[in-house]
């Protein structure tokens, strides 16, 4: 998996740089999801 290959590029391999832009790809990939699910929860409790 991917944080398994960033948790290796900086722990084991002390490739520091790699493994911050691995995160940064994590971060972006997942900021998306926590946006709609905000969105979603909102919309919800508009509802309630």
């Amino acid at each position: 998996m991917i944080a398994n290959r960033m948790y290796n590029e900086m722990f084991q391999f002390h490739n520091y740089g790699m493994a911050s832009a691995i995160a940064v790809i994590l971060f972006l990939a997942i900021v998306p999801f926590i946006v709609l699910n905000v969105r979603r929860f909102r919309a919800q409790e508009a509802v309630r």
